[in-house]
């Protein structure tokens, strides 16, 4: 599992931009990175208490994708949302490349994760 947690606060307008560029990115991810192949992606958004349609734009791109997102709220403040995700989190551990963090704004630099390791063996 692959966990992506954007922490946000009032980015309607700069959301649908971020996670198209996400979607892509994961596809090429999966397609190139051995790494990342057959591997089942979330996305998180973590919502600081916006008050504009972050959540409805997130929603929107959402159901129009067919990339889930899981919308959580949390205490104002980038390190808290963040922290919020992490817990909510699905991802097997926490390594580079396997939980991701993003502000709504940034770009994914996929060439840069694409290049992490596999996961490493679990004795779980």
């Amino acid at each position: 599992m692959i966990s992506v947690i954007i922490p946000a606060l009032n980015e309607a307008k700069a959301l649908p931009r971020t996670l198209a560029a996400l979607g892509d990115a994961l596809a090429q991810l999966h397609a190139s990175a051995p790494a990342f192949a057959g591997r089942q992606v979330e996305i998180i958004l973590v919502d600081g208490g916006s008050n504009d349609a972050t959540i409805a734009a997130a929603e929107r791109w959402s159901a129009g994708s067919g990339h889930p997102i899981r919308v959580l709220s949390a205490a104002r403040g980038r390190a808290t949302q963040m922290n919020a995700g992490a817990r909510h989190g699905s991802s097997e551990k926490i390594l580079p490349g396997f939980m991701m963090f993003f502000g709504s704004s940034a770009r994914l630099m996929w060439r840069i994760i694409a290049t992490a390791p596999g996961p490493a063996s679990s004795s779980r």
